[in-house]
């Protein structure tokens, strides 16, 4: 499943990925795009759904979730309290603006995500 949130418009994101991995050399079949998420527990949730339809038991199937790195610490979490077995790697930021920006925004999100999720 690709999946992208939170930067752009969501149907453009799943896309944008898509054309990503394409232009690397993917094969289209291995893609499955989830661009329906407004959040990522909603990520987590819908590309959970995305595997059961291709025959895949989430919990049951090792995945590996791709994000900034600001943002690995709420997704261990998700995917913990999901039932989700996962790896993740981080994407350094591209500048350190945006880096102070995403942590402390972050911080918020993990903390919501604590108390009400």
């Amino acid at each position: 499943s690709v999946t992208l949130e939170d930067y752009a418009p969501k149907d453009y994101l799943a896309q944008a990925m898509a054309d990503y991995l394409l232009e690397r050399g993917c094969a289209p079949e291995r893609i499955h795009l989830e661009d329906k998420a407004t959040s990522t527990a909603e990520n987590l949730r819908f590309s959970m759904a995305v595997m059961r339809s291709l025959g895949y038991d989430p919990a049951e199937t090792p995945v590996a979730v791709v994000s900034n790195d600001f943002h690995l610490t709420r997704t261990r979490l998700l995917c913990r309290r999901l039932g989700l077995t996962a790896d993740t790697l981080g994407a350094p930021m591209p500048d350190l603006k945006s880096a102070f920006y995403s942590y402390n925004r972050e911080a918020f999100a993990l903390l919501k995500d604590l108390l009400f999720y």
